[in-house]
C-alpha cells in the first residue's frame, strides 16, 4: 500500500487492518502527489465529473452518482499507461474485457421512461425519470439507478429513451 502519510492512514483502524492483512506500507515524500500513481487517476475522475456536470448544468447534489459513473467509464477505457499493456484496467484485473452495455446507451442525467410496476390500472406503468448510471449488485444486468420525480432513487432494468412525442 503506497500512502501519502496522513494520520488516518498511519494510525488507528486503517493501520491495524494493514498489519492484520500483512500488507506492506510505503510512504511517499510529503507534499508530492505526483509520486502516487492514484493521484493522476483521481485528477482525471474529477475532470470527467466536472465536464459531465457542467455540460447540462446537472444538480450538484448528484455529484456522487456522476463520479461513480465516471469511475466505471474509466475502468472500461484503455489508458496509455505502460503497466496496463494497452488493456483496460478491468481487463488487466480480470483477464477479460469489461461489458460496457450498461454505461454506453445513456448519458448521465438523461430523461428516460421507466417501468413502475407499482402503478395500478388505469394508471400507466411507464413514468419519466432521470438516468444516473448502472445499479451495481441489484437485480440482473443491466439494472440502472433512476431518479424519480419525487427525488427517490430506484433501481430499474426496464427503461427506454423518450420518443419525440414524449419530449
Amino acid at each position: 500500500m503506497i500512502m501519502d502519510g496522513s494520520k488516518k492512514q498511519n494510525l488507528g483502524d486503517f493501520a491495524r487492518k494493514l498489519r492484520d492483512a500483512r500488507c506492506q506500507k510505503k510512504q511517499i515524500e510529503p507534499h508530492s502527489p505526483w509520486m502516487n500513481l492514484c493521484e493522476g487517476g483521481i485528477r482525471e475522475l474529477k475532470r470527467g465529473l466536472t465536464r459531465k456536470m457542467l455540460k447540462r448544468n446537472d444538480p450538484k447534489k448528484l455529484w456522487d452518482h456522476c463520479l461513480e459513473l465516471e469511475s466505471y467509464i474509466c475502468s472500461a477505457t484503455t489508458l496509455s499507461r505502460l503497466d496496463l499493456d494497452n488493456k483496460t484496467p478491468e481487463a488487466k484485473m480480470h483477464g477479460m474485457s469489461a461489458d460496457i452495455c450498461d454505461i454506453c446507451e445513456f448519458e448521465f442525467y438523461d430523461w428516460v421512461m421507466f417501468n413502475d410496476s407499482q402503478a395500478t390500472f388505469p394508471e400507466t406503468k411507464f413514468h419519466v425519470g432521470r438516468w444516473l448510471g448502472p445499479a451495481v449488485d441489484v437485480g440482473h444486468v443491466p439494472t440502472y439507478k433512476i431518479l424519480r420525480s419525487n427525488g427517490q432513487i430506484i433501481p430499474r432494468s426496464t427503461i427506454r429513451h423518450l420518443t419525440l412525442e414524449e419530449v
